[in-house]
């Protein structure tokens, strides 16, 4: 079974779905656990690293909130593959921005910069649900559902390994995570090629110039 205008198999878009799922959390799941590490690093007081945290991460949801409806309707009115690799390059940006910042401000900008990130995770579990055939479903659906909680964990003990493990700075796990992402952008772009036409069920006189593309992944 292939997703509606494409010749992909369900199985390749839910792997890749729930690695992009897993990746992204993965990332972010490190900038949530070490912001304050990192604010400590640049030279925030210590009594101000509590209130800036929580003013940071609290503001990835008020900056992204609000944005998540209008992705879900472009990207059911455009395009869904666009809105996913939308996020996945956002992510990428915020994590390498995260990585190499040097000043409290630059960190904070990073944190925030992931609200934009938000809006893709509706958009990949309706198309599982859909492509899934019937008796994988509910697998399908489970699978992509535990990559997040996944990705949370599997983060900062990651990073938590390599600064203590191998004394490295918290910019390494950070770009292992961004490197992870791009992998995955690349993936979502080559792997799920864009929709082929899709047919038509007009008895009307066909509309001139080329063939409009399915709704979905194109």
């Amino acid at each position: 079974m292939a997703h509606r205008g494409t010749t992909v198999p369900w199985q390749r878009i839910v792997t890749i779905y729930v690695l992009v799922q897993f990746a992204e959390i993965f990332g972010v799941a490190m900038i949530y656990a070490y912001l304050p590490l990192a604010l400590e690093g640049a030279g925030v007081p210590l009594r101000d690293i509590a209130t800036m945290s929580g003013a940071a991460t609290a503001g990835i949801f008020i900056v992204g909130a609000p944005q998540v409806p209008i992705w879900l309707a472009i990207a059911e009115l455009r395009s869904r593959r666009l809105v996913i690799v939308r996020s996945g390059l956002i992510a990428l940006v915020a994590l390498i921005a995260f990585a190499l910042s040097e000043e409290a401000w630059q960190l904070i900008g990073a944190t925030l910069a992931l609200g934009f990130w938000l809006g893709n995770t509706g958009v990949m579990l309706a198309t599982i649900r859909e492509v899934s055939p019937e008796h994988a479903r509910t697998r399908s659906i489970a699978l992509f559902s535990a990559a997040a909680p996944m990705g949370f964990a599997l983060g900062p003990l990651l990073a938590g390994a390599m600064i203590d493990g191998l004394g490295l700075s918290l910019a390494a796990p950070i770009m292992v995570a961004a490197l992870l992402n791009a992998v995955l952008i690349v993936a979502n772009i080559v792997a799920i090629p864009g929709c082929a036409a899709a047919p038509s069920t007009n008895r009307r006189r066909p509309r001139r110039g080329p063939p409009r593309p399915a709704r979905g992944l194109c």
